[in-house]
């Protein structure tokens, strides 16, 4: 396996996941705000088309965590999160191809990768699941409703506020799209890259390719990397480096977990020496950096 048939492996992975998650949000979105909508129709009004200020209506905000619930459960969302796991195995087995292919008799630390499966796992079920759902889309919701109906709002703008902010408009997409769908691709390339530094260490490769497509969209930081060659003390000074999209937290460390940043499709793959370009090493060794 090259480096471009992993690159393409894992991309392609990822963007099928990707895919199949945006249609799930879509119709979580959708579930959720028929929920909404039914029970907002058991809001007390006035003639006027305003929202009483009333105990009862105030009430109505305790129900809105058992529609939030019924309509995560019965859209599949946490099903759907349940087959993640399965994905970041495929991720897993293909990047440990690729270095047998590369090195051979490789050693790799199983109860490492078992690990860091384990913690990737529990990254996504925090932030989609428990704590980042919450945060992100339930509180947001009660919130919108409490203001609305302790104001008096007219209950016509209510319902066109949290339209907006569950399901989107024209201009923005809904809160649970934009939030949780960088989500899934960034911490799934993130594991990948995580992958291939665990690999690498145990094997002693120094050398990388920064792999994948350009796209209309892509950062000019990617754009002057992508297919190039580098050894891995190059790749940690680009951390000292500015560029937009960059990512908070990126060190002469986490540089090859982050890459280019903020949803960054592109992977820093180590190679052999062989596969190097001679200018390259010897750029390298110009700089003291290799011998």
């Amino acid at each position: 396996m090259t480096p471009d048939q992993l690159s393409a492996k894992i991309e392609g992975t990822i963007r099928r996941v990707s895919k199949s998650f945006g249609n799930q949000i879509t119709a979580t979105q959708e579930g959720l705000f028929e929920k909404i909508q039914i029970l907002l129709t058991k809001l007390d009004l006035n003639p006027d088309g305003t929202i009483k200020q009333s105990q009862a209506n105030r009430a109505l905000l305790a129900k809105a965590n058992v529609s939030f619930e019924k309509a995560f459960q019965e859209s599949g969302y946490y099903q759907y999160l349940n087959t993640l796991p399965d994905e970041i195995r495929i991720i897993t087995e293909a990047n440990t191809a690729y270095f047998a292919f590369v090195k051979d008799q490789i050693t790799v630390d199983a109860q490492y990768i078992k690990n860091l499966q384990t913690q990737t796992v529990g990254q996504l079920e925090s932030l989609l699941a428990n704590e980042g759902l919450e945060s992100q889309v339930k509180k947001p919701i009660l919130d919108i409703m409490s203001q609305n109906i302790n104001t008096g709002a007219s209950y016509s703008d209510l319902v066109k506020q949290l339209r907006g902010f569950v399901v989107g408009d024209e201009k923005y997409a809904g809160k649970l799209q934009s939030y949780a769908g960088q989500i899934v691709s960034d911490t799934l390339f993130n594991y990948s890259r995580a992958i291939q530094e665990a690999i690498s260490t145990k094997v002693g490769l120094q050398f990388v390719v920064y792999s994948g497509g350009i796209m209309d969209d892509s950062r000019e930081f990617c754009v002057e990397r992508a297919g190039n060659y580098y050894h891995k003390d190059e790749v940690s000074a680009w951390a000292n480096l500015d560029w937009q999209g960059k990512r908070r937290g990126t060190t002469e460390s986490t540089i090859f977990i982050y890459a280019g940043g903020y949803r960054c499709l592109h992977q820093i793959i180590y190679v052999s020496e062989l596969v190097v370009p001679d200018e390259v090493v010897r750029r390298a060794k110009t700089k003291g950096i290799y011998t």
